[in-house]
């Protein structure tokens, strides 16, 4: 196998696993909702928003979990392009 064929692979495994964590990033942000947002922004005011103990505890693992997806979508899409731009500078001919 040449290095060009295992960086493609390594390529598709680290878009395949990147998707995934955008895919759990958007659920726990859906799942999250108003109380406890992923991502800095304030929920609009004037929506009384009434749960339990157990509810908002799991709003904030929620978003935790969303944050990490998040951190982890950007960190393998930048190993992505890394491998993209080295399997494409990689020599050609020997």
């Amino acid at each position: 196998m040449t290095r060009r064929q295992l960086s493609r692979r390594w390529v598709a495994a680290l878009t395949a696993l990147a998707g995934v964590a955008v895919v759990i990033c958007v659920l726990a942000t859906v799942e999250a909702g108003p109380v406890a947002p992923v991502f800095f922004w304030r929920p609009s005011e004037g929506a009384d928003v009434l749960l339990t103990k157990q509810q908002y505890e799991w709003a904030l693992t929620a978003q935790q979990v969303g944050r990490l997806a998040a951190a982890a979508a950007a960190v393998l899409a930048l190993a992505v392009i890394a491998l993209t731009f080295r399997a494409r500078k990689a020599p050609r001919a020997r």
